[in-house]
């Protein structure tokens, strides 16, 4: 997601997301990693972030919680009972 937003902004196309859903533990950086990535490009930012885990580690709720680009932690998997708040969210969120 990171290259294709870059690629974007560098061809003057990039559109920002109404919401990016992060799993904490992805192959080459975890969700922790692409925010930082994410915050530090100069583009106009997503509104919700939802991050997705299959994590009990405590310290992932804490550091969601504390996180203020995070607008929710939900473990995997992905329910419709899910879909369904983040929707809610979204409609709420959105200008």
């Amino acid at each position: 997601a990171l290259n294709h937003f870059k690629e974007q902004v560098a061809l003057g196309n990039f559109v920002k997301p109404d919401a990016i859903f992060l799993d904490i533990n992805m192959p080459e950086i975890n969700g922790w990693e692409f925010l930082d990535l994410y915050a530090a490009m100069d583009v106009e930012k997503a509104n919700v972030y939802i991050m997705l885990t299959t994590s009990l580690n405590p310290d992932d709720a804490l550091n969601a919680e504390l996180n203020p680009m995070i607008s929710g932690l939900r473990n995997k998997p992905l329910t419709e009972e899910h879909l369904k708040a983040i929707q809610q969210s979204l409609a709420g969120n959105l200008v």
